[in-house]
C-alpha cells in the first residue's frame, strides 16, 4: 500500500488487524479478538498487519 500512488493526498499507509473464526465462537469474540490484533499493528507502526494469534493474552486486554 504504501508504495501505491494515490494521487495528490500523498502516501497512503494501513495497519490490519485479524482473527480466525474458532468452533464455538459468536460474532462478538472474533470481532474483539481482531480488534486486539488492530490495536497490536498500530502499535507496531506502519504497513503492519497482526493475526490475534501473535497478540500475547496480556496485550489484548488493553
Amino acid at each position: 500500500m504504501e508504495a501505491a500512488t494515490l494521487g495528490p493526498e500523498g502516501d497512503t499507509t494501513i495497519s490490519a488487524g485479524t482473527a480466525a473464526w474458532r468452533g464455538g465462537d459468536t460474532a462478538a469474540v472474533v470481532i474483539e479478538r481482531a480488534d486486539s490484533a488492530l490495536y497490536a499493528a498500530k502499535q507496531a507502526g506502519r504497513n503492519c498487519c497482526i493475526d490475534a494469534d501473535a497478540v500475547p493474552p496480556e496485550s489484548a486486554a488493553r
